[in-house]
């Protein structure tokens, strides 16, 4: 791994685990990336800092419940007020850093700069939503009613 490594440009490494759970695989053994940077010639180690798929539903029945107070309000101060909460929503930061890391990759891939590496502690979900939306930013077939559904069934 490490000779085919020495001829390409730099391995980025995306970890798509939130900081408490990168901490926690490292106490059981696992997850020691930072420690290995040099010795798989990784040019960089970006913490993506995504949350759980436990902890994506919980946000997300937090948006659904603004959303339906917002959208019984009247178009007053609450109004607004029902607003700024929702922009301080714990799901619209999830969304953000998703997009975010999705962007980062797709743009690497793009410039063909660099070799990615997307990871999380298991692979479900958090793996596979970034790689899926960097597939969907950079290439139009994924795009399509056919690219969709084939990225579904291979993620």
């Amino acid at each position: 791994v490490k000779n085919a490594l020495e001829s390409t440009p730099g391995l980025r490494v995306f970890d798509c685990r939130s900081e408490k759970s990168a901490a926690l695989q490292r106490l059981v053994g696992g997850g020691s990336e930072k420690l290995r940077l040099e010795q798989y010639s990784i040019s960089e180690y970006n913490m993506l800092r995504l949350c759980n798929a436990k902890y994506q539903r919980e946000v997300l029945a937090e948006l659904r419940v603004s959303l339906e107070n917002l959208s019984t309000s009247d178009k007053t101060l609450r109004h607004i007020r029902q607003l700024a909460l929702l922009n301080k929503c714990r799901w619209c930061t999830q969304l953000f850093r998703m997009l975010s890391g999705a962007c980062d990759v797709a743009m690497l891939l793009e410039k063909g700069t660099a070799s990615v590496l997307i990871h999380c502690s298991d692979g479900l979900n958090r793996t596979p939503q970034i790689a899926a939306l960097a597939q969907l930013l950079v290439d139009p077939f994924y795009r399509t009613l056919k690219g969709v559904a084939v990225l579904i069934e291979k993620e």
